[in-house]
């Protein structure tokens, strides 16, 4: 059993009784798959993402020069993709550094998938992801996020996150950001460049940038999506 304090400074050391015995402290902690820093980093889990996916890299390699394209696809989806996919919605909020390493890794991936792993590239970047039928890191990461938005605030299928959001009401204009009968959300109010990470900013501003006519498409149909 442990505790985790979550604070910027990771030197604080404490022990915690309870029922006669001393809980320790850790300073990162496995939960469902991710690795959670007590500085809400993400750098632990990004670190392993990226370890598991090069071991991963190993099965491209070996098939690359027995299979074609469309079983080196299949590999990719099955053992690489998947791995990428799992809790974007969180560890994406890392560092640009880390974000910078993961484009260049999932890019790598999809490139000997493709066979195009060679020291002189032949496909542009935006062709390796559009012949492999995936996005790149940051905009799946936009789009994974704005589903669970969807879910949350038209779908109202995570009550504890539905508070998380303040709406805008009243507003019947009709213009290119506001628009009847849709959602508009009022970020919150922030002063550190480090805080635009907060969820609730980081989903309104997220929300509110979907374009009106499309989220009162979404909103309209919501019982035919559910």
């Amino acid at each position: 059993m442990y505790f985790m304090l979550f604070r910027n400074d990771s030197n604080v050391s404490l022990k915690l009784p309870v029922n006669g015995r001393i809980v320790d402290q850790c300073t990162t902690f496995k939960y469902l798959g991710l690795h959670i820093d007590c500085d809400l980093s993400w750098r632990t889990h990004v670190q392993k993402l990226i370890c598991k996916v090069q071991k991963m890299l190993y099965v491209l390699h070996r098939s690359s020069g027995k299979s074609n394209k469309a079983k080196l696809s299949m590999l990719f989806r099955a053992y690489i993709y998947p791995h990428f996919l799992y809790g974007i919605q969180l560890y994406m909020f890392c560092s640009m550094s880390l974000r910078a390493k993961l484009e260049v890794l999932f890019r790598r991936c999809c490139r000997l998938a493709l066979c195009d792993n060679g020291p002189l590239p032949l496909i542009s970047n935006q062709s390796v992801y559009s012949l492999l039928g995936v996005m790149p890191l940051r905009h799946l990461f936009q789009y994974t996020s704005a589903i669970m938005l969807y879910k949350i605030l038209v779908l109202k299928q995570v009550p504890a996150l539905y508070p998380k959001f303040a709406q805008i009401s009243g507003t019947s204009r009709n213009s290119r950001l506001f628009l009847e009968n849709v959602i508009v959300l009022r970020p919150p109010f922030v002063t550190l460049e480090m805080c635009k990470a907060n969820f609730s900013y980081w989903g309104s501003t997220l929300w509110n940038s979907i374009p009106g006519l499309i989220r009162r498409f979404l909103e309209a149909r919501k019982n035919d999506l559910e």
